[in-house]
């Protein structure tokens, strides 16, 4: 069972159930399903087509969630063996099955590793033959140590709040640990759940329409903490606190072991309003023998909007030689186009200097490993592309070591960085861990982890693509194209999949949209279809220039209907034949792409604000000053015509001519989805709203991903059908 059953309270009670075959009338008529009891129909659990015995068969949701998805990957110092942890999904569970083995570098076999079910955050003790990581206790997450052929660990830390983090000292010697502390709220009003019935004074700063499920005023949020910095040496005694005035967000050992860098926020901040996210962060350097803190830089908290003037430091990393320290520093006010900037502290010196800017080529993501003086490493993603570069500490340039077209991730190097080991991956390879030299001349496959995925199943291959928009702004996008089809046949339709963020870039990975909501590329591609994912303008990895727009809904929009139009003038596909997709962002774009251009044939859209007016009533203080009025240029009361233009029940040819299927969280924004379920219901154009129990803004248990995955399936198959004879093999 993957619902239950709706109170009067809850949404269930705004619609009724309505069968969608009896309510259909031709492709203009009117349904609406409002599903709080969630279960597959028999038609959505039947197999995709299979060939013959011993040919490839055809992919199937459940080979989108049942594959292994590696979570964690660590060289060991001497190079010979991954550790590794994978994910794999139960589909007909709410919960994923951890495993946790150690992979050779060399000819040997891969073995499994005697760990406690959910043990996480491995790492490698400096000597190779021990291991650390957190496991579950009756006191929360602990660190415990384990030899690697040892039958049992033993316990580093006992915590009574927990540990959510930790990392080893180079030497081996010491750990460095964080907890969650409470934050001592002056005068803070306790909230009396038992006077609610009486009346609740709302606080429009950080009141949200969210805390209004199931008709409660006070599910107060968590009680504001700050996250407290440990050390303790690994062989036993006391732990001490480092800088108790601090929350600290990231933790990095010099390679002497004598210092901790930190980025962190003073608690007092986090004490003021602890439902205002804060932005600011400082840099500081602690000396463990001296028990001195020492800062580098501090930043800025934001003004009105949280956003305007904040500034913060992050991702600290030591250079070899230990008196060079590495970090990002972010300017936030220009909210959708926050470009980081690398800057390097002589802490000799006692002198900073910045080797790239917000103009550089965008760092999104990065992760950095900085093993020679002159040669700093930088793991990160390039217009859509994820892979390693080298980056000069003088100047700034970078140049590629490693960036396949594929997607390659969680690079790990031996003690010295003469071996690395790394994640490779593609919307038709699934995962795998790869190793080289440091030269990479002789990168090679290790793992076996999805073999039969990639032997047994016909899986498609995502192409790059880039086009010139309207503008002429080249944009760049992939495209999966179809089975093989009959050199006769009329190009295949096309489904167009628009990522969220805005800033998430879709990427060449087995999921190439990992924003939490699961679609079924790659099954469409074996049904005939062809698949679109533009990285439209606002996308990060692209650099500030690109994120950077004229208005939200013009330049990105834009993108997207001339990358289908590139696609129909190479002959790809059927111009006449698209069908829309999209998640959060992209939910809300895509019924303005529809919009703009109202012939699009099917639609399916999750979780998508719909309407500008009423998100804006509904939204926290915040948020709307710092978003909303950032976006459209002033708030509804002086911009109010503005807002109808960018709000989807408003966006008359879209719902007018669009079969969409709508699909929220409960606990998401489903209310903003009645109001598009709405808009379409007046216009009489066929949709369903489907309301998942329990769900946020992201799914996550795979049961309700695969029931997601089919209901697309069946969606775009009965609204935007494949011919059967455009699919046929040659």
């Amino acid at each position: 069972m993957l619902g239950v059953a709706s109170t009067p309270e809850r949404l269930a009670s705004v619609v009724a159930f309505v069968d969608r075959r009896l309510c259909r009338v031709g492709r203009r008529g009117f349904c609406l399903l409002l599903v709080l009891w969630i279960g597959v129909p028999p038609a959505l659990a039947q197999s995709t087509e299979r060939h013959s015995p011993g040919a490839e068969r055809l992919p199937e949701p459940t080979d989108l969630l049942a594959f292994a998805d590696p979570q964690e990957l660590a060289l060991s110092p001497d190079g010979e063996a991954v550790l590794l942890r994978t994910r794999r999904g139960l589909p007909d569970s709410s919960t994923y099955a951890d495993k946790t083995r150690l992979v050779p570098t060399g000819p040997a076999a891969a073995k499994p590793l005697d760990v406690p079910p959910g043990a996480h955050e491995f790492e490698w003790l400096p000597e190779g033959e021990r291991l650390a990581y957190l496991a579950s206790t009756d006191q929360g997450n602990q660190v415990w140590v384990k030899a690697i052929d040892a039958d049992s660990a033993r316990p580093v830390t006992r915590h009574p709040e927990g540990v959510e983090s930790f990392s080893i000292s180079p030497s081996g010697t010491q750990l460095a640990y964080v907890t969650r502390a409470r934050v001592d709220v002056p005068d803070r009003k306790r909230e009396d759940t038992k006077s609610e019935r009486k009346g609740k004074e709302v606080n429009m700063e950080t009141f949200m329409y969210l805390r209004l499920r199931g008709a409660r005023l006070t599910a107060a949020p968590p009680p504001p903490s700050r996250k407290q910095l440990w050390t303790k040496s690994l062989g036993g005694g006391e732990a001490r606190k480092v800088a108790d005035t601090l929350s600290v967000d990231a933790y990095r050992w010099s390679p002497s072991g004598h210092r901790l860098a930190l980025a962190a926020t003073p608690s007092r901040l986090r004490a003021q309003d602890p439902q205002v996210p804060m932005l600011r962060t400082d840099l500081y350097v602690y000396d463990l023998e001296a028990r001195r803190l020492r800062t580098i830089h501090r930043g800025h908290a934001g003004g009105e909007t949280i956003y305007d003037g904040a500034v913060s430091y992050s991702s600290p990393f030591w250079g070899p030689d230990g008196d060079r320290l590495g970090f990002l520093r972010t300017d936030h006010s220009d909210r959708y186009a926050a470009v980081a900037e690398l800057g390097i502290r002589d802490l000799s010196a006692q002198k900073t200097r910045f080797v790239t800017t917000s103009d550089h080529p965008e760092l999104y993501n990065p992760t950095f490993h900085w093993h020679s003086p002159d040669s700093l490493l930088v793991e990160y993603t390039k217009q859509g592309r994820r892979g390693l570069f080298r980056l000069s500490p003088k100047d700034g340039t970078t140049a590629p070591v490693w960036r396949p077209v594929q997607y390659a991730s969680g690079f790990s190097f031996s003690a010295r960085g003469a071996r690395v080991a790394w994640v490779q991956q593609g919307i038709g390879a699934p995962p795998e861990v790869h190793v080289a030299d440091r030269s990479f001349k002789s990168a090679r496959r290790i793992s076996q982890l999805n073999q039969d995925l990639r032997t047994n199943v016909w899986l498609p291959n995502g192409e790059p693509v880039t086009w010139s928009s309207s503008d002429g702004t080249a944009v760049q996008g992939w495209f999966v194209p179809p089975r093989v089809r009959s050199s006769s046949a009329p190009p295949p339709p096309l489904i167009v999949l628009l990522h969220g963020g805005p800033g998430m870039p879709s990427t060449n990975q087995y999921h190439p949209y990992d924003g939490g909501w699961l679609y079924p590329v790659q099954v469409f591609a074996a049904r005939g279809y062809a698949v679109f994912l533009p990285n439209y303008r606002q996308t990060g990895s692209f650099g500030k220039d690109f994120q950077q727009v004229e208005a939200p809904d013009k330049e990105a929009v834009a993108d997207v209907l001339t990358g289908i139009d590139h696609l129909a003038s190479e002959g790809q596909i059927d111009s006449t034949r698209v069908g829309l997709m999209g998640h959060s962002h992209g939910a809300w774009l895509g019924p303005l792409v529809a919009e703009e251009r109202p012939t699009f044939e099917a639609a399916s859209f999750a979780e998508g604000a719909s309407n500008y007016l009423s998100l804006y009533g509904q939204w926290s203080g915040w948020r709307n000053r710092g978003l909303h009025e950032y976006s459209v240029g002033g708030s509804p009361y002086d911009r109010t015509q503005r807002y109808v233009d960018l709000s989807v029940p408003f966006q008359d040819r879209f719902t007018a001519n669009t079969p969409t299927l709508l699909e929220y969280g409960q606990n998401g924004t489903a209310i903003q989805g009645l109001e598009t379920a709405t808009a379409l219901w007046r216009h009489g154009t066929p949709h369903e709203l489907i309301v998942y129990p329990g769900v946020g803004h992201g799914i996550r248990e795979p049961a309700i991903l695969l029931a997601s995955m089919q209901r697309n399936l069946q969606w775009f198959g009965e609204w935007l059908p494949v011919d059967s004879a455009s699919t046929a093999d040659e």
